[in-house]
């Protein structure tokens, strides 16, 4: 009888440890796509704000945005730690769906291309690379400003 409860016990221990573990893949990966969904849309959403800012430049016309990254950012979300019998155990801290981060980098940028109605004009140009410039915190030789058709596309 105490050997048939033996084996019992490391089953139920081998099926508690693989749950575990699925369960732990599972959150990680929808961490994952949750953090990039969010910031390629707050992104998205920065550069439409700069555009419709710069088109109130005097003489700036039409402002069409392109924006490259480096790379894509990082965050590091709070975990916990749980310590098993043979194991440890780091589970993302969270409240129903939204994850604990306890710092955010931002994607560097590596270049803006700006185009304009109104870049033709000289002075226009160099308010548009000014406000760029300040607005992202990125230097100069990082912008190109260019005249834009007019013809935006949607």
């Amino acid at each position: 009888m105490k050997k048939l409860w033996k084996s019992k016990k490391y089953i139920i221990i081998a099926i508690v440890g693989v749950i575990i573990m699925l369960m732990s893949k599972a959150l990680t990966n929808r961490t994952e796509q949750t953090e990039k969904v969010t910031t390629q849309n707050l992104a998205h959403i920065e550069i439409e704000q700069l555009e419709n800012v710069l088109e109130n430049i005097q003489g700036a016309g039409e402002i069409q945005l392109f924006v490259s990254y480096e790379d894509n950012g990082c965050k590091e979300i709070a975990q916990q730690i749980e310590r098993g019998e043979n194991s440890v155990l780091n589970i993302p801290e969270s409240i129903g769906d939204t994850y604990y981060v306890l710092s955010e980098q931002k994607p560097e940028i590596a270049g803006v291309l700006v185009t304009a109605t109104g870049a033709g004009n000289k002075n226009v140009r160099n308010r548009l690379l000014t406000a760029v410039k300040h607005a992202l915190g990125i230097p100069y030789y990082k912008i190109s400003i260019q005249i834009g058709s007019g013809g935006r596309k949607e």
